[in-house]
């Protein structure tokens, strides 16, 4: 698993209130370790996003509430970690855009080795290219705010993801 978590307010990091988001710290967010189950199992987040500071404070907030999070920089490196990551993905989260492999590719590459993953697409640009079926998250939103969206779509049995190299059907 990769992680790189630093608190908003650490040496060596940016407050994120510059950029117009607030830290988990100030976020309103009652941060409680729950246990993430379907069935009886631990429920696995892949998280891609390429931007350092949004990646801490929301895979820590994924992390704070019992999911199991698999961290990547960018779309190759959470296919990396995917191919070698052995139980389900129940979740991909991914940005839109980012260098190298962007989230829909990622997407139609993880189906490959995690068909039962289902996906949310986050991106601080319109959802344009991803259709009207795509789960999708407009930046900027609050931990609260995905951590609400990852719960209705894991438990939304019908939202399995199907990648397909004509378009994106989720």
């Amino acid at each position: 698993m990769v992680t790189d978590w630093k608190p908003a307010h650490s040496p060596g990091s940016r407050d994120l209130r510059a950029r117009g988001h607030q830290s988990i710290f100030e976020s309103g967010l009652r941060c409680r370790t729950v246990l993430c189950l379907w069935g009886d199992k631990m429920l696995t987040v892949l998280f891609a996003e390429d931007m350092q500071e949004v990646r801490a404070v929301l895979c820590a907030a994924l992390q704070q509430h019992g999911y199991t999070v698999l961290a990547a920089r960018d779309g190759l490196e959470a296919l990396s970690l995917a191919r070698e990551h052995r139980d389900p993905i129940d979740l991909l989260i991914t940005d839109v855009m980012m260098p190298r492999l962007g989230g829909p590719d990622l997407c139609r590459a993880l189906k490959d080795c995690h068909p039962e993953a289902r996906v949310l697409f986050i991106s601080g640009y319109p959802a344009d290219e991803l259709g009207e079926a795509a789960s999708f998250l407009q930046k900027p939103f609050t931990p609260r705010v995905l951590l609400r969206r990852v719960s209705e779509l894991l438990s939304e049995r019908s939202a399995a993801l199907d990648c397909r190299s004509d378009g994106l059907h989720i």
